[in-house]
């Protein structure tokens, strides 16, 4: 979930583009692996590092386990971990946005 307009921006070094991305990543994937329903809103800071967000939060609607919690717990250090690859993926072409 973003309030910022992804068209545009550099996908190098503008967290709420890469953050924008990441977050509906994470969603679908959190969705896929657990079919639980959710949102995600992810807020960085700008010169922060890009992997360490001050905030990632998933919210739910559904009731959830602690299974699920930590299932959700998983994928997103996993793929908080992997946030570079957003850029390059971009800059590839192997991300598209709308």
């Amino acid at each position: 979930m973003s309030f910022e307009a992804v068209a545009g921006k550099s996908p190098v070094n503008h967290i709420g583009k890469i953050y924008n991305i990441h977050a509906e990543h994470i969603a679908h994937q959190v969705f896929d692996v657990t079919g639980i329903h959710n949102t995600v809103k992810i807020a960085g800071k700008i010169g922060d590092r890009i992997d360490m967000p001050q905030v990632a939060v998933v919210s739910t609607i559904d009731r959830i386990t602690q299974i699920d919690r930590g299932e959700i717990r998983k994928i997103v250090d996993e793929k908080l971990s992997g946030i570079e690859s957003i850029t390059s993926d971009l800059v590839q072409g192997r991300i598209m946005i709308c």
